[in-house]
């Protein structure tokens, strides 16, 4: 397959599939393709994003994006981040050192960063990882001046587990002055399941107070999802489905409370 790959180009299904199969000689497939700077950019790419189907990573498997996080290819460089950030988690019950190894790499090129872009992607790439070293770094990034940092900081809590990581969430939802960190954080809290209290008490306020409509439409989608997390969750639809200035908004929310009532009825 890798001899396939490097004859013909990318096909990301043969890459997929080397990456769902996970053997040796699989994995050794995808470091030789995702390594070699003379390839083309998609196939060295394919090549990273199908180590994340490797269920049980192994030690080499860590090195395959760990050895590109600064490869002179910008694409090749991001999806590396990202797939490190994965696999960390991924083999962390097996080779916890290792994954935390992969993790101070990613903090170290975080903290040594001053490209906004670059801080964002290496956000992304700590939130699919979520190691112990890892909260820290984003509890100070929830706090940044930049609002897109903030954003992205609150997006990488979504795996975070928990209580910290669930008052950092719904602080994001109701007291951040910018509507796109709002935004970011009831994204963050369609991952925690069941919502925690102090989740689900922001996701209600937000529905019925923020003064961003694309805010408080999604926290009304959050809350169709989750119609059991609060006795609250059917007064404030109705409430929304009433008062809300935005008539598609109202209109999302009478249909997220009919859906409550069927379930009652049922």
């Amino acid at each position: 397959a890798g001899v396939l790959l490097h004859r013909n180009g990318a096909q990301p299904r043969v890459t997929s599939a080397l990456g769902r199969s996970g053997s040796p000689g699989a994995t050794s497939a995808l470091a030789t393709l995702a390594r070699d700077a003379a390839l083309p950019e998609d196939l060295r790419v394919d090549a990273l994003t199908a180590t994340v189907q490797i269920t049980k990573p192994s030690v080499d498997t860590l090195q395959i994006p760990a050895a590109l996080l600064q490869d002179a290819n910008p694409q090749v460089r991001s999806a590396a981040r990202l797939m490190a950030g994965a696999l960390s988690r991924a083999a962390r019950a097996a080779h916890p050192a290792d994954a935390d190894r992969v993790d101070a790499s990613l903090i170290a090129l975080y903290r040594g960063s001053h490209d906004t872009e670059s801080r964002i992607e290496l956000l992304a790439a700590l939130g699919n990882s979520v190691g112990p070293s890892v909260a820290p770094v984003l509890a100070e990034a929830v706090t940044d001046p930049l609002p897109a940092i903030r954003a992205a900081a609150v997006r990488s809590l979504r795996l975070a587990a928990g209580s910290e990581a669930d008052d950092m969430i719904a602080t994001a939802i109701i007291a951040d002055g910018d509507p796109t960190v709002r935004s970011d954080g009831i994204f963050a809290a369609r991952f925690r399941r069941p919502l925690p209290p102090a989740v689900i008490s922001a996701v209600l306020r937000a529905a019925t107070s923020d003064t961003a409509d694309y805010v408080r439409s999604g926290a009304v989608a959050l809350l169709r999802d989750h119609l059991d997390a609060s006795a609250a969750v059917t007064d404030t639809l109705s409430h929304v489905a009433h008062k809300d200035p935005n008539a598609a908004i109202r209109s999302q929310a009478s249909q997220a409370l009919a859906a409550a009532m069927a379930r009652k009825g049922g």
